[in-house]
């Protein structure tokens, strides 16, 4: 038991100089608080889609201030710039899954100042790897610095594992014979390290023996499970290692200090503008002079970007030129030896609870501190000259500027509240009136996603709409030509994006007959249509996704929130917001199409296609949920159970087209919100209805619980079980967009 204050004695004081203990508001101790010489801080997550998390990570990354920070799974694709992605401080090197899908990759940031170069490895000889590899080297003194950025993809088999290892091992052996420094191995290698009986984990150590290389993280990395999946393993001693809790992420941050002997930080240098001295009237007089028309020329958005930055920069650097200065850490103030033996009596007082002695040694210390000051700045003056007078004084007397706390908003919350402004406004006018045209502000967030056209595509838009002055009743050089025989009518101008996607689907639906030519390429033409709607175009509320805790049993809370739009006879469209983590049971769509299209978040969807039975006539009892596609059923002692074919996984977010969804593809699925709520538009037609269009919802077989109820027969995935067809809980909320609902 640790003895009273009283008992213990008095304190050490602490010398000048020797940095003392520190710890954090739980007793923890510090890892580091600033740069430090002859060490290197790594850090490494599996983040799971960096773009999105962007704003937590930097804030991560400024809290901590690593040196190196190791990523796995980005999930970015190659076509993403590195500029959508910056970091303050850090440059980044990355490597992209090549398939273009957007997931998996790697990335390495490396704190400005280091000089990185990305190393070749050897030619990848296993057909069967799916290893994922970044090498770097850091430059960090007299000697470098090998960092490995690995991702491993959760597949298990014998095959698999032991094409990635080997994959492994060939590039530990080409990176070990040629660098004689450190070698750090980071990432998410999806083996339990901790896992004493696992033959994966055993060959992982034999590796890592064999060259050297010791596994430094020991506690549990990915929560879910409990596991240690993540690495940091080097062949050289680390001076401290272990997890620190990510809030964004299924797993925890790896971090670890290597020592790195002779090495510097290098001095902070930035570069700022001082735009209080700007001459706003004269940066508007040359924007106003400067010729654009280059700008409306391309339809290039990267040759926009390129002469935009080429004509405006010289500008701004002659009106607020850019200028690098140091940044100068505060030190301690000067204190003689009489004041430091004050303050350890200060400190043996406190720990002794004598507040009447603390509060009276408290004066002196500071009086004391006051009077070392000025005899400093005096000393300072008197050898240097009157003309060091300020930048003596200055440190003492100059005020300090507290940090101002960036708004708690990102670009797309400034869309969704300008966006909603028009929207309200135009609500409100008395509809007796004139009628206002309403043009929704934008607000641009850096990012553009260009999608290919054909002329003839192009000739059918731009000969289905009139310019505005048109629409006003005014003169106009454009002439607005018939639609093509067979093509649906464009929307009138002066419409709503949302308007014109309810007034298509009506017309898709009502007056085009299934299965033609035509109600194809109307189909196809809505689902271009839906692709551009975005959040502002339906007064989206932020207030919908705002809670992005996960969803529990447990929270008295509804899982779903509904926003109705409109329905009718022919068609029912809404939005659906569902919770962090919540799964929308499996559920069919007896004879109906179907459009999804996400407005934000990111969701994952599991489709399902009937397949026909080999023979019709196959279905007794007139089975509505069957009829209609025809399935190949069975029957065993558990029911009735459906034959359907099993398709991929799809991971949808803001920026991916829609999902379309059939009587005979994809007509079953369930959808669960990934990595906070989501939410999307859903157009269903027709919609439900108590006769022919009723909903079932479904659960999936375990191939071998299949093969139990089959005797054998069956064991393979995409059989379904009906289950009982409850309602979905969920709550609703009012519509506030253009007005939809009398359409049709």
């Amino acid at each position: 038991m640790r003895p009273p204050a009283a008992d213990r004695g008095p304190s050490r004081p602490t010398r000048r100089g020797v940095r003392s203990r520190r710890r954090g508001s739980r007793g923890g101790r510090i890892w580091r608080a600033g740069e430090r010489p002859d060490q290197l801080y790594i850090a490494q997550l599996n983040v799971q889609s960096v773009k999105p998390k962007l704003l937590e990570l930097r804030d991560d990354i400024a809290q901590h201030n690593f040196d190196l920070i190791v990523l796995c799974e980005t999930w970015l694709k190659p076509a993403t710039p590195d500029r959508l992605l910056p970091v303050p401080g850090y440059q980044l090197l990355r490597r992209d899954r090549a398939d273009g899908r957007g997931y998996g990759g790697v990335a390495v940031l490396v704190r400005e100042g280091m000089v990185a170069t990305v190393l070749d490895g050897p030619d990848r000889v296993t057909a069967d790897s799916r290893l994922e590899s970044l090498w770097v080297q850091i430059g960090t003194g007299p000697q470098k610095v090998v960092i490995c950025s690995l991702y491993r993809p959760p597949v298990q088999t014998q095959v698999r594992v032991t094409a990635d290892l080997d994959i492994l091992e060939q590039q530990l052996q080409h990176h070990i014979t040629r660098h004689s420094g450190p070698i750090v191995i980071a990432g998410d290698i999806n083996i339990n390290t901790a896992d004493g009986g696992s033959a994966t984990a055993t060959r992982l150590r034999e590796l890592f023996t064999a060259y050297a290389v010791h596994q430094h993280i020991d506690g549990a990395t990915f929560r879910s499970s409990g596991s240690t999946i993540d690495v940091i393993a080097t062949n050289r001693g680390v001076e401290r290692a272990g997890t620190l809790h990510c809030h964004y992420s299924p797993h925890n941050w790896c971090r670890a200090v290597v020592p790195t002997p002779g090495r510097r930080p290098e001095r902070c240098t930035l570069t700022g503008r001082s735009w209080r001295k700007l001459d706003t009237a004269e940066a508007s007089r040359r924007l106003w002079a400067v010729d654009w028309s280059p700008v409306y020329r391309s339809a290039d958005p990267g040759e926009q970007w390129d002469y935009f930055i080429a004509v405006t920069m010289p500008i701004i650097d002659s009106l607020a030129p850019a200028r690098r200065f140091r940044v100068r850490n505060p030190t301690a103030p000067p204190v003689t030896e009489a004041t430091k033996d004050l303050m350890a009596r200060r400190r043996a007082a406190l720990r002794a609870s004598d507040r009447a002695l603390y509060k009276e040694l408290n004066r002196q210390v500071r009086s004391a501190v006051r009077r070392d000051t000025r005899e400093e700045i005096d000393r300072r003056v008197r050898e240097s000259g009157p003309s060091s007078l300020w930048r003596s004084v200055r440190p003492v007397i100059a005020g300090k500027r507290t940090t101002k706390p960036s708004p708690d908003a990102d670009t797309d919350a400034v869309n969704q509240y300008f966006a909603s402004i028009g929207t309200a406004t135009a609500r409100q006018v008395d509809s007796a009136g004139p009628e206002l045209a309403v043009r929704l502000p934008r607000v641009s967030t850096g990012r553009f996603q260009v999608a290919p056209v054909t002329p003839e595509q192009l000739s059918r838009v731009v000969g289905g709409c009139m310019s505005t002055a048109s629409a006003r009743g005014g003169d106009s050089d454009v002439v607005a030509s018939p639609a093509p025989p067979g093509s649906l009518a464009m929307a009138a101008p002066g419409q709503f994006l949302i308007q014109r996607v309810v007034r298509m689907a009506v017309d898709v639906f009502r007056s085009t007959p299934q299965g033609t030519a035509a109600f194809r390429e109307g189909l196809s033409q809505l689902t271009q249509l839906v692709h551009q709607l975005t959040p502002q175009d339906v007064a989206f509320d932020p207030n919908w996704v705002r809670d992005r805790r996960p969803f529990t049993q447990d929270r008295n809370i509804m899982p779903m929130t509904y926003v109705r739009l409109c329905e009718n006879e022919y068609i029912s469209i809404g939005i659906f917001i569902l919770k962090n983590g919540f799964t929308l049971p499996m559920h069919d769509h007896p004879n109906m199409h179907g459009v999804l299209k996400v407005l934000h978040g990111q969701l994952q969807m599991q489709s399902f296609t009937p397949r026909r039975a080999p023979q019709s006539g196959i279905l007794n009892g007139g089975d509505s949920a069957a009829a209609t596609a025809q399935w190949d059923v069975r029957q065993t002692r558990l029911g009735t159970i459906y034959h359907t074919a099993k398709d991929l996984p799809r991971f949808m977010g803001p920026a991916d087209g829609p999902a379309l969804l059939t009587p005979e593809l994809g007509n079953i699925h369930q959808i669960c919100a990934v990595d906070g709520p989501v939410a999307f538009l859903d157009i269903l037609a027709p919609p439900y209805d108590e006769h022919e269009h009723i909903y079932h919802t479904f659960r999936e077989l375990d191939p071998v619980r299949l093969h139990q109820l089959t005797n054998g027969e069956l064991s393979s995935e995409g059989w379904l079980i009906r289950v009982r067809d409850n309602p979905f809980p969920s709550d609703s909320a009012k519509y506030r967009g253009p007005r939809v609902d009398d359409i049709g």
